[in-house]
């Protein structure tokens, strides 16, 4: 049997029962759709109706995609490099580098909690640390900064954003999460890996 796409899901995502049909009608259209995403829904989101509308982005998280095989022939695999972090990133630069769409259906739900995310208030405001464990600071930081040297002309504007909320997410780590010192030798690591040119897993034992 032929398939046209292919869902990706992580372990921790569920989706309700009506959202893949809702994906794939609401582009059925538009044959240079390269990923069809849903709108993610945590555990502080308020969970509402939402109107059936169509918002194209450059990229988003891979759980809950519907991967065009078409446009996956076209542009390749995902970069193993990267291992974790940044992967579904990368991805979706290159489908939009290569004339192909990414797509957010607004009212197609997908249930998903990244990390270990909280709430806590910053003066007047809530913030929402992940609470990642140290290792994905590493990774956060070297996929990056490979990231940012390989689209920083193409996609500027696109990599300045993602710069900003990972610093973002540095800040909130650093106030709010654990294992603060474990965090800032996994980042000092993932920086210095850069520049010497790692790539792929790590082997946390050196």
């Amino acid at each position: 049997m032929h398939c046209q796409y292919l869902l990706t899901m992580d372990q921790d995502s569920f989706i309700d029962h009506n959202t893949i049909k809702g994906m794939l009608e609401s582009c059925s259209e538009n044959k240079k759709i390269g990923v069809i995403v849903p709108n993610y829904i945590d555990k502080f989101t308020y969970n509402k109706d939402m109107a059936n509308e169509r918002h194209y982005i450059l990229s988003e998280k891979t759980s809950g995609n519907l991967l065009n095989l078409a446009a996956f022939q076209d542009v390749g695999k995902f970069n193993e490099d990267y291992f974790i972090d940044y992967v579904d990133i990368e991805y979706g630069y290159r489908l939009n580098l290569k004339g192909w769409k990414v797509i957010k259906v607004t009212n197609a739900k997908l249930y998903h909690n990244e990390g270990e995310i909280s709430a806590r208030k910053f003066f007047w405001k809530t913030v929402y640390p992940y609470n990642y464990p140290p290792i994905r600071y590493y990774y956060r930081t070297r996929n990056l900064l490979y990231l940012r040297s390989v689209y920083k002309h193409s996609l500027s504007e696109a990599v300045s954003n993602e710069v900003k909320v990972y610093l973002k997410n540095i800040i909130k780590a650093l106030l709010y999460e654990q294992d603060k010192i474990k965090k800032i030798k996994m980042i000092i690591r993932g920086f210095r890996d850069y520049l010497n040119g790692k790539v792929g897993k790590i082997n946390l034992d050196i």
